[in-house]
């Protein structure tokens, strides 16, 4: 191996690790689709009281630190676990006391078969690869899961007619989209052109950037707050890759293969673009 080659493979081990620390500082300027709404929150409410009524859910992980699944209405006796792997993540965003995160990757936690109750996940399927490493979670889950323990996932999912880059940046430059959370989840759905290749998040940056170069000029055409705005950039020189796949094809990985749940339900939130984040219920069955 050459130094020319030597310093790629460094600069793309930099631009994979510096996404989530990036995005741990801007935390404020995440939101719905991209973090969970009220009706995503009232629906795990009312799951978790029927839930409560007949099983033990004092167990709990949560994958990732999602904060709004810390603060949902937890039984009294319910211990509450984080999984993460970024530090920056875990001392900026979790709620919770730090000694209760598990520090690791998803697909390899260091956690004794039966151990939870209930694992929730806020949009974090995608940010594993296709279908390799979103098969390893899903037997992981399925082995610290208790029997009859429940999976709680909200999924990013491509809309049913797929809508090209040019398209959507017809959409945004017409006002008709709102925000940078929904335009960076109109992209990538946009940009995929499959499952298991996924979307590179510096292509997103990179199309984006194209529209118009000037940050600033590019905000007041749009209206948005110029720091909104530059959250993009956490984008550039990244080659992280999202996989997004239909419902369908989720729900196959956690019943068929490599299966080990069952279905119990599936809402698709009241809001826009929710059809697209749909949250899926799931029973383990051992």
């Amino acid at each position: 191996m050459n130094q020319n080659q030597r310093q790629l493979i460094n600069v793309k081990t930099e631009a994979i690790h510096e996404h989530w620390p990036d995005i741990s500082k801007i935390w404020n300027q995440v939101g719905p689709p991209l973090r969970p709404s009220s009706d995503d929150l009232q629906f795990l409410t009312s799951v978790i009281q029927i839930r409560a009524q007949k099983f033990d859910i004092s167990r709990v992980l949560i994958l990732g630190v999602t904060p709004e699944f810390f603060h949902l209405p937890w039984p009294k006796s319910t211990q509450i676990r984080a999984a993460d792997n970024t530090q920056s993540m875990i001392e900026s965003i979790w709620p919770g006391p730090e000694h209760s995160v598990i520090f690791s990757n998803w697909t390899t936690l260091p956690i004794e078969p039966n151990s939870f109750d209930m694992v929730l996940c806020d949009g974090g399927l995608h940010l594993l690869p296709y279908p390799d490493k979103q098969k390893v979670l899903i037997k992981k889950l399925h082995q610290i899961l208790s029997p009859g323990g429940i999976a709680a996932f909200r999924l990013f999912v491509p809309p049913e007619k797929s809508l090209s880059p040019e398209f959507i940046k017809k959409k945004l430059l017409n006002g008709k989209i709102l925000n940078l959370n929904e335009l960076k989840f109109h992209l990538w759905m946009a940009i995929q052109e499959n499952s298991v290749e996924g979307v590179e998040l510096h292509n997103v940056w990179e199309f984006v950037h194209q529209i118009e170069p000037d940050a600033k000029k590019m905000a007041r055409i749009l209206n948005w707050p110029i720091e909104h705005y530059q959250v993009i950039n956490t984008y550039k020189n990244s080659n992280k890759r999202y996989y997004f796949l239909p419902t369908e094809q989720v729900l196959n990985l956690f019943t068929k293969s490599p299966g080990g749940f069952e279905v119990d339900e599936i809402h698709v939130p009241d809001y826009r673009m929710g059809e697209q984040c749909p949250t899926i219920i799931l029973s383990c069955k051992k």
